[in-house]
């Protein structure tokens, strides 16, 4: 647990660590007023048990308890008791209070820094994660990482208190009664130490199941076509089905489990009561003294075991939620290069030169994809990608975004190094499987601007080049008709076609189709390359295709290979259109 705690110590940020300390100094004064009410509670019984003795009660001692009567001193008292108990629970309610905002301030801190930090990470990490663990850190790992800080605060707070209740027990009754509180206690420790490690391995293992379900979720919505024709549902059904039954069953384990601290402690305290009670017996021939310590033992004893019992089943559902500070750990530690790091700055220039110089990329030693490659790309050059599959088209775009960065050679943009600097607007990429959000169409294609701010001459302009105007104005909402990637009421070409005027309204100086138009028809394509002719911000273009018609406008040719790059250079695409298509082949 000690090192949880560090871990903790390391992620959660000076607010929330002073947050954390000022809830401690209120667990303490939580802890005297638990004492107070207690001994209150003790010396009103007291006061109905024997009158001469209670009045030495700080309460009593300065009246003259001869000028009340037996009711009236019991109203005071009581008035007073109560009156405690009042301002102990109003204190206790702001502390409640104080926790839950601590625990919500924690919850948004760590949920947007897991987010933050995921979303920063280079394409690399994405490529080798599933989407299920991505999903489950940040949308389950994250709140059960504030649970389980939360839980060490009330383990805490439980501790300090039955503590102090113990030694103000010791303290008012007798010093023989530690060694019957010890064995209670051991008891305790004792069956935490069998179940921890049970309770560990149970929430590793609910972990993994939680990020399988997600997965086959996810999977079984990619997939949902072929599901659909290949009536194979029930497979993913049962794979779903087994894992979660494979949780339900963790999950009865972890509440039985959390179970058994209530009927041990429940029959220990009453075995403590007994044992307690002969102890006082031989210890003091005062019966009515006797009473009044066997009631205090009774309310400690009855206000102890509740307490002892949550201690237990938090101890137990910690352990159970303890992956989630390594899982949050690892992912806010994690060592890999972030896009943009504090020493690179943004280029805001347009883009009207690309060099690549002696480039190499390699996934691992024995998977080689590029050697010593070198080109340059000038303002006006429009270039056509054309290679077979696997031969490197999308580990070339990934190099050209950023999204990678080469394992030797550099990368120039304008003469600067590629890694000395990031984009934001100058880059755009358009991909054959565009994804959409489920917004209205204005949302889409401006990425949530303000309203105020869209440049609407702008926008209109796009849609009309990227023949999408008929669509929109045949639209009863026009642009703010909802949308989205599989919502079934747009074909995938004219997703594309909006994920190209998304990309466009950022007025990119390079662009790359990467098969952005494999789902338009030829006359459509035909008349998009065409109009991308009109674009005085597009500098640069590169088109990456399957199909010929692509190419219509280009005047570069990379030719992929055998891990390198041919480039030839022609104005007629008839004259290279053999090659081209033996490469399509």
């Amino acid at each position: 647990m000690i090192d949880k705690l560090k871990k903790i110590n390391n992620i959660l940020n000076k607010e929330n660590k002073n947050s954390i300390k000022l809830v401690l100094l209120f667990y303490f004064a939580m802890s005297f007023l638990e004492i107070l009410s207690l001994s209150l509670i003790v010396s009103y019984i007291g006061v109905l048990s024997n009158l001469e003795r209670a009045s030495s009660h700080f309460l009593l001692k300065n009246l003259n308890l001869n000028d009340f009567t037996f009711v009236q001193i019991l109203v005071y008292f009581g008035f007073v008791l109560v009156l405690i108990f009042f301002i102990k629970n109003l204190i206790t309610l702001y502390i409640h209070y104080k926790e839950v905002k601590l625990t919500s301030d924690i919850k948004s801190n760590i949920k947007f820094k897991v987010f933050n930090k995921v979303f920063s990470r280079n394409i690399l990490y994405f490529l080798a994660s599933n989407q299920g663990k991505l999903v489950n850190v940040i949308n389950t790992q994250s709140p059960l990482f504030t649970t389980y800080i939360l839980l060490s605060l009330n383990i805490f707070k439980e501790i300090l208190i039955i503590s102090i209740i113990f030694i103000f027990l010791i303290y008012q009754t007798s010093i023989y009664l530690l060694p019957l509180i010890l064995i209670f206690g051991l008891v305790i420790f004792l069956f935490y130490n069998y179940f921890k490690n049970k309770i560990s391995n149970l929430g590793i293992e609910n972990k993994n199941l939680e990020q399988k379900q997600i997965k086959t979720i996810i999977d079984s919505i990619h997939l949902i076509k072929l599901i659909k024709i290949h009536k194979i549902k029930n497979v993913f059904f049962e794979i779903f089905k087994s894992d979660f039954l494979k949780k339900i069953k963790i999950e009865i384990k972890h509440f039985m489990v959390g179970k058994l601290p209530r009927l041990i402690l429940e029959t220990f305290g009453v075995l403590l009561l007994v044992l307690i009670s002969i102890v006082l017996a031989i210890y003091f021939d005062d019966k009515d003294l006797v009473l009044e310590k066997l009631t205090l033992v009774a309310l400690i004893i009855i206000r102890s075991v509740p307490i002892l019992i949550n201690v237990g089943q938090q101890l137990m559902t910690i352990r159970f939620y303890s992956v989630s500070v390594d899982v949050v750990n690892d992912e806010i530690n994690y060592q890999q290069n972030y896009d943009i790091d504090e020493k690179r700055v943004e280029f805001k220039d347009s883009i009207t030169n690309l060099e690549l110089r002696k480039i190499g990329f390699s996934y691992s030693e024995d998977i080689n994809i590029f050697r010593d490659l070198s080109f340059n790309l000038n303002e006006g050059d429009k270039v056509g990608v054309v290679g077979r599959s696997g031969s490197g088209k999308t580990t070339l775009v990934n190099l050209l975004t950023g999204l990678q960065q080469p394992t030797k050679g550099n990368i120039s943009i304008n003469e600067k190094n590629f890694t000395d600097i990031y984009t934001t607007k100058q880059i755009g990429l358009v991909t054959q499987n565009p994804t959409l959000l489920d917004n209205d169409i204005i949302s889409n294609l401006t990425f949530f601007q303000n309203e105020k701010d869209i440049d609407y001459e702008h926008l209109n302009f796009l849609i009309k080049i990227c023949e999408l105007e008929s669509l929109v104005n045949s639209l009863p909402k026009g642009l703010k008709t909802k949308i989205g990637s599989s919502d079934g009421k747009f074909s995938s070409g004219q997703l594309q076609r909006f994920s190209l005027v998304r990309t466009l309204y950022m007025k990119p100086s390079f662009l790359i189709l990467d098969e952005g138009f494999n789902a338009l028809d030829i006359d459509t394509e035909r008349k998009i390359l065409d109009n991308l002719d009109k674009l005085k911000f597009l500098k640069i273009l590169i088109v990456v295709s399957h199909r010929i018609t692509g190419f219509k406008n280009c005047n570069k040719f990379m030719f992929l290979n055998n891990k390198q790059i041919e480039i030839q250079t022609s104005n007629q695409i008839d004259n290279l259109k053999e090659k081209i298509e033996n490469f399509l082949k």
